[in-house]
């Protein structure tokens, strides 16, 4: 049995991951709309844009710093070919990083 999520398919005994760059442009996303329902602009005070190296700085804080090393995933920029330190979590830790800016 094939499912679908975000538009990939993936098969059903595949565990769901999320990238650390995914969660920033998750988690930017719902900071824009919360900031246009108020009718301001975004980023501004209240709503700041969250930038990928203060999540890969947060992440070993909110999860442990030996367990979140169980998690890095490098990524390589597209635009420079420079290789950068990110994450690739499961459904189960990326859930608990949207939680912690949730706040």
């Amino acid at each position: 049995m094939t499912l679908t999520g975000q538009g990939l398919p993936y098969a059903q005994n595949q565990e769901v991951t999320m990238s650390s760059l995914e969660m920033v442009a998750y988690i930017n996303s719902d900071r824009r709309s919360k900031a246009i329902d108020e009718g301001m602009d975004f980023p501004c005070k209240k709503y700041r844009k969250l930038s990928h190296s203060d999540f890969t700085k947060k992440a070993p804080k909110v999860l442990g710093e030996g367990y979140a090393k169980n998690f890095v995933h490098p990524f390589k920029n597209e635009q420079n070919g420079e290789i950068y330190q990110g994450y690739l979590f499961p459904k189960r830790e990326a859930c608990l990083m949207a939680m912690s800016y949730s706040y």
